[in-house]
């Protein structure tokens, strides 16, 4: 259990107590800060867990409680972009893929190596991340992850070629995400990807259509929420995928 003042928590289902993890400054193999952002089994270990802070990446021995530290390092462009991590992914479905989404950009692990490959917003590049600060990461299915990016919208990155494409607001555009500082992800079990933003929650099937062959169709729904809820279905050309899906709900 991730808390933001008090360290990493651990709950005994048997004995009903928590054990409680805490940043020492005098300890090198303490968790590095107080403040715990995401927690995430190892994608080949699923016993092991990874804690991410404000102050970078930990990966816990759950025998020892001792905790490994992975911190950026400005000289070392094989270490994580920024130390502020706000997501962890971890994809047993490709193998070993472990993504850290930060402050600035994304980072995917080398379990062999113990180094990282980073992922960062150009200008000049539209097949790069759609914009640094990346909150949430969760797998689509074919090989490709689903990225949110605070100010970019929603991202869609192939693994194999290690491009990005963007979903973002188009104010000419009514079927365009209206708000791009999206925030948590969900894959649930019919297949529908949930996306949070400031905007409101919004859905969008995933499963009936390859979502590596579709494009975003955003569409807003009726609600006595205060909050906004938004649909979202998947278009594609009908030589290649049929029709398209009905929207998810």
């Amino acid at each position: 259990m991730a808390t933001s003042n008090g360290g990493l928590n651990r709950f005994d289902p048997e004995t009903e107590t928590f054990s409680c993890f805490r940043h020492d400054a005098n300890d090198p193999e303490s968790i590095d800060s107080e403040y715990v952002t995401a927690v995430c089994p190892d994608p080949q270990r699923d016993s092991i867990p990874w804690a991410g802070t404000d102050s970078g990446l930990a990966r816990m021995d759950t025998e020892s409680g001792r905790f490994e530290r992975f911190r950026h390092d400005p000289a070392d462009e094989s270490t994580l972009s920024h130390d502020h991590v706000m997501a962890i992914g971890s994809f047993p479905e490709t193998g070993s893929v472990l993504c850290i989404g930060t402050m600035v950009g994304l980072n995917r692990f080398d379990p062999d190596s113990g180094t990282f490959r980073r992922y960062v917003h150009d200008s000049s590049d539209p097949r790069s991340l759609g914009y640094d600060p990346v909150y949430d990461v969760c797998y689509a299915g074919e090989g490709k992850l689903w990225v949110s990016v605070h100010g970019g919208g929603l991202c869609r990155m192939d693994l194999a070629s290690e491009t990005f494409e963007t979903f973002a607001h188009d104010s000419s555009d009514p079927y365009s995400p209206s708000n791009n500082d999206t925030h948590p992800l969900l894959v649930d079990r019919v297949g529908a990807l949930w996306v949070g933003s400031r905007g409101g929650a919004r859905t969008a099937t995933t499963r009936t259509i390859p979502s590596s062959r579709c494009t975003g169709e955003f569409r807003e729904s009726s609600t006595d929420s205060p909050i906004r809820l938004f649909q979202a279905c998947w278009r594609t050309a009908r030589a290649s995928c049929g029709s398209a899906p009905r929207a998810g709900g």
